[in-house]
């Protein structure tokens, strides 16, 4: 019986949250499958912890700034000792890292890129992500930042949804969370949860609620998040009548509570920042109106799994969520069509696609990478593709620095792949 081979699971921050909690889960799953995780994560940080409790092997890497010589030749030594057959990174800081200590190396890099990951990475982030044999970018706008930040080869890029678990949804929040908050008793909640920004248009919500306030009077605002545009969103409460009906409590714990105890949630940006959300609120039974974008069309069926309305157009945002507030046939149709679409996200579907994609960079596989295969054939199990995700051996990748007295050198000529 052939060894199950050893995939290392890289994430250096301290912090716990959503990319954390992704790792964890991942794997957990990959415990029950095809391959050996171990997680590689600083010794003071949340992840390193949660993980021994959860009997996964770890790796103590305290990065030292997360790309020093010193810090990636003991993540070499300790990759060899492991006898990794792949290294997963999350973020481009865990890349570099991972990068460095692969050189040399046949084991593949795979790398699982942050939004943040596209705000003017460094020379050396972005010459360690074209190392990777394949790389995930959660929404189709990170997807082709990363493209033009980096020069990554553009068919080892490819767009992977989110790995939630939606296996149990919290209970709503109760009246007197709500009350709390400023919603009146039985009042219809359309909520929104991003970034109070331009690229999450916050500002298209707020009109489209004003608007739908005709034909279903107490709906209430709800705005969960902070960004710059809050000041100019709470001046408008006043001209569009809205005062006592736009409620902006800034980010919240219980954000998945409030969502569960909402009518509808909106998502109206210009990109897909918040597929998470989406996702959730299928699992909680919410109906979903959004704009039609490349990365939400994959995820949201127009009539089926939720309604799809131009971007910026703020009156057709509202007409949707009219109809799914108040005709009960569209209601229970989007509500239905959600909860299926949420079951083709399971930590374990979503797990088994990334082991896919292993399997493809590992050579286990005579079939191109799965996410690309069910973006051409439209599998329902698809994940959020967006371009051909063609990853391959990191052993073709060339070595384009080198290490002299302990600095990590970077030939100019070089710093563009």
């Amino acid at each position: 019986m052939a060894r199950r081979p050893r995939v290392v699971l890289l994430d250096l921050s301290r912090e716990w949250g959503p990319q954390e909690r992704h790792v964890l889960w991942l794997a957990e799953a990959l415990a029950k499958s095809a391959a050996r995780p171990v997680v590689a994560a600083h010794p003071a940080g949340q992840l390193h912890h949660y993980a021994r409790l959860r009997g996964i092997p770890v790796l103590a890497v305290d990065s030292d700034g997360g790309w020093a010589p010193f810090a990636a030749r003991r993540l070499a030594a300790a990759l060899r000792t492991e006898d990794a057959a792949l290294v997963h990174a999350f973020s481009s800081r865990s890349a570099t890292l991972a990068a460095l200590a692969l050189r040399g190396r046949s084991a593949p890099l795979i790398v699982s890129v942050h939004p943040d990951d596209t705000d003017a990475p460094s020379a050396l982030a972005s010459w360690a992500i074209r190392q990777a044999s394949a790389v995930m970018a959660p929404t189709v706008a990170a997807r082709q930042a990363i493209i033009d930040v980096t020069r990554a080869d553009p068919e080892r890029v490819g767009t992977v949804a989110p790995l939630v678990d939606l296996s149990a949804p919290p209970a709503a929040a109760d009246e007197a969370t709500l009350r709390e908050l400023g919603v009146p008793a039985d009042a219809p909640v359309a909520m929104f949860i991003g970034s109070l920004a331009p690229a999450d248009d916050p500002i298209s919500f707020v009109r489209a609620v004003a608007d739908a306030r005709r034909a279903v009077p107490g709906l209430v605002a709800l705005l969960i998040g902070e960004g710059p545009q809050r000041d100019a969103i709470g001046v408008m409460a006043g001209p569009l009548g809205l005062q006592g009906a736009l409620l902006m409590p800034g980010a919240r714990a219980d954000a998945e509570r409030l969502l569960s105890a909402s009518r509808v949630l909106v998502a109206c940006g210009a990109e897909v920042l918040r597929a998470e959300a989406v996702l959730r609120a299928f699992a909680a039974g919410v109906p979903v109106v959004a704009t039609a974008v490349a990365g939400i069309e994959s995820l949201v069926a127009d009539g089926d799994s939720g309604l799809l309305v131009p971007v910026g157009d703020a009156r057709a945002l509202a007409s949707a969520m009219v109809t799914v507030l108040s005709d009960a046939v569209v209601r229970s149709q989007c509500i239905a069509g959600g909860r299926r679409r949420a079951t083709e996200f399971s930590l374990e579907r979503a797990s088994a696609r990334t082991v896919a994609i292993y399997r493809a960079v590992l050579g286990q596989s005579h079939a191109h990478v799965d996410p690309a295969v069910a973006h051409r054939t439209r599998a329902p199990v698809n994940p959020i593709v967006v371009g051909e995700l063609v990853p391959t051996p990191r052993a073709a990748a060339p070595s384009r620095l080198t290490i002299e007295d302990g600095e990590i050198i970077l030939q100019p000529s070089q710093a563009i792949g």
